[in-house]
């Protein structure tokens, strides 16, 4: 098993049981597990999945060789929408500077939201009319397409 795989697997068995938005989850659904991310930015490893009524973001701080924060989000929930492949499958994590940018295609606009793990915030930022259903992104030939990165302080998000 890679490590990264079974750090998350570590992390979700410590953490899942209590939380409200997990305990009733059937976790071998891929709008759930499919979701799973991780990025390192600024010296903390970011752990991200994404639950019927919202997501869990957690955070490992390497120098403390320590769960620093773990949280649940009211984003994403199955409610709005976001147990379609078309939207689950698009989440994406970038790390920028000290920052952790979550990318999530809609049916009408992409989401973008910053999450930063020395306050363990959440912020939202303006939605932006990019990869509509409308231009015809439900179709897996070009969601699954949805790339992003960051060079420097600059992110990327690019699509066929």
């Amino acid at each position: 098993m890679p490590l990264q795989v079974y750090c998350l697997a570590v992390l979700l068995t410590a953490t899942l049981s209590s939380r409200r938005l997990y305990t009733a989850i059937d976790w071998t659904l891929p709008q759930y597990y499919e979701t799973l991310r991780a990025v390192q930015v600024s010296g903390f490893l970011i752990y991200f999945s994404r639950g019927s009524d919202g997501v869990l973001i957690s955070a490992f701080d390497v120098s403390l060789q320590k769960w620093v924060s773990s949280q649940e989000f009211p984003w994403l929930s199955d409610a709005s929408g976001w147990a379609q492949a078309g939207k689950y499958e698009t989440v994406r994590l970038a790390g920028v500077g000290t920052k952790v940018y979550i990318y999530a295609r809609g049916n009408v606009a992409s989401e973008l939201i910053v999450y930063d793990p020395n306050t363990f915030l959440l912020s939202p930022l303006p939605s932006f009319p990019f990869l509509p259903d409308s231009d015809g992104y439900t179709n897996p030939a070009y969601y699954l397409t949805i790339c992003m990165s960051a060079v420097g302080v600059f992110l990327y998000i690019s699509s066929r």
